[in-house]
Order: structure tokens, then sequence, then C-alpha cells
């Protein structure tokens, strides 16, 4: 389907003739992209999350279909518009959302009307139409162990599902969508080991359903070449390693002391 977007940016001219340095002026145009349209059979389901979601108030089962090596998922409202519904996107309000995405680039400078062409295609590029359903671009999902607060069940210990890295945490606590039970074990035995006792039997509600095992591509331990936030890493063996709550806190408190000290 092709799909007329406008756009905006920056020229520059000279307010006269007599005028030897350059202004800058916010200009607007407009272009055509693509977005490819396909039916489910060239897309198949590889992978079946089922997991909690704030949207839906409840847990819910989210397909995510492969197409040309990459992973599509459904585009829902409340994704792009505040308070959006719980609902696909309408394929009619595809080209707002794309004009929404365009803008101005955050300074004046040569070559702003190319970068806003090339960002808005690249955006466009992200999305495809299956069966009239609008979905987007998405990556690989995977577990991820997460610890909050002081241990001995003040926060807790959960295993979540993930949908990309976030560089504080190290890739020991990352799992692939084949090592849903070894991520089952670590999070429990983490779980016990910082006293968070109630977290153990939630663990492992949320489910990653294989469905083509060639899909899966990621591996934390070679994607994600780190260690975690020292910090962070220091904050959680000190909450391991204390005998209550109370003991965690003033621990942490002497910690954070410290790595202030040092700045």
């Amino acid at each position: 389907m092709k799909i007329k977007s406008n756009y905006k940016y920056y020229e520059s001219y000279f307010p006269t003739s007599r005028h030897k340095k350059l202004r800058w002026r916010e200009a607007a145009d407009s272009l055509t992209v693509s977005v490819q349209e396909i039916t489910k059979g060239d897309a198949p389901v590889v992978f079946q999350v089922d997991d909690y979601s704030m949207h839906a108030n409840g847990y819910e089962i989210t397909d995510v279909r492969m197409y040309k090596g990459k992973l599509y998922q459904v585009s829902y409202c409340h994704d792009h518009w505040f308070r959006g519904p719980h609902e696909p996107v309408p394929v009619e309000k595809l080209t707002a959302r794309i004009e929404r995405y365009c803008h101005c680039a955050a300074a004046p400078h040569e070559g702003s009307r190319e970068r806003a062409i090339d960002d808005i295609r690249s955006f466009a590029l992200s999305y495809l139409v299956i069966d009239e359903v609008v979905h987007r671009k998405c990556n690989e999902p995977m577990y991820c162990i997460y610890t909050f607060g002081l241990g001995h069940n003040h926060g807790g210990t959960s295993l979540s599902i993930n949908w990309g890295y976030n560089s504080n945490i190290g890739h020991s606590r990352y799992f692939n969508v084949l090592q849903r039970e070894e991520a089952i074990e670590t999070a429990k035995s983490i779980a016990l080991g910082r006293g968070d006792t109630e977290s153990v039997e939630r663990i492992g509600r949320g489910n990653i359903i294989v469905l083509d095992k060639s899909a899966v591509k990621r591996c934390p331990r070679k994607d994600h070449k780190t260690d975690g936030n020292p910090f962070m890493n220091t904050l959680h063996s000190l909450t391991s390693e204390a005998s209550s709550a109370t003991e965690a806190g003033l621990l942490a408190l002497c910690a954070t002391a410290v790595e202030i000290s040092k700045k």
C-alpha cells in the first residue's frame, strides 16, 4: 500500500540578495512511502508470548510472526497514542502514525530534508500489513531475571519477558526462549538466596511458546557482552548476604556513601 505523508524540515536561505550569512526556516513537504501488504501464510507465527499486559489488565497471548527473517507483532493503538484503546492500529490511521513520527531535526543544518526523508522511509519500512492488520517490527523475546528492594520479601525477585537488553543488567540474567527451565531454576535460586520466599511460586508464570526453533537467534552471552552495572551488582551481593531487609538497607546505605565519595 502507498501512503502519502507530510513532513517538516529546515531549509537555508538568504533574507535578501545583500545578505551573505545563511538563515534557517522551517519548511514542509510530502512524500509517498510504501508499506508492504501480505497474508498470514507469508508470515507464520514462530513465537507465542503469554505475558501480563497492563493495557489488557491481565495475561494475554501475543503472536510473533516472521517475514523474510524479521519478526513482527500486532501494533496496538496504546503503543502510539496516550491512553489509546487496546486494539490494533486501524490501517487508515497508519498515515497519522507515520506523520507523527516525522519531525524537524533538533537543530537547523545542511541535509535536514534528506534526513527527514530517510527517517520517515525507514520508519514506514518497520511496518507490515498482514491480512488488513497493522504489524510492527519487533525483537526476539527472551527471559530476564530482575531483583527489587532489599531482599527478604522487601521488593522481590521476578522472571520477566523482555524484548531488548539493558546495559545495567549482566548477560547472566538473560536467557533465550529455549532456556526457560534454566531461567526458572536460576531465578528461584536467586530469590531464595536473598530471602524472597514469596516470589518463588510466581516465577515462571509468563511463558514464551516456541513454534519454530529455527527462529531462535538470541545468545545473551555473545550478544550482550557486559556484566552489568558494577554498583548495582554490589548492591545485589549485599542484599544476598544480609540476614534481614534492615541489615541489607544499612549495608546499601554504606555502599552508596562509599560510591558517592569516589566522585
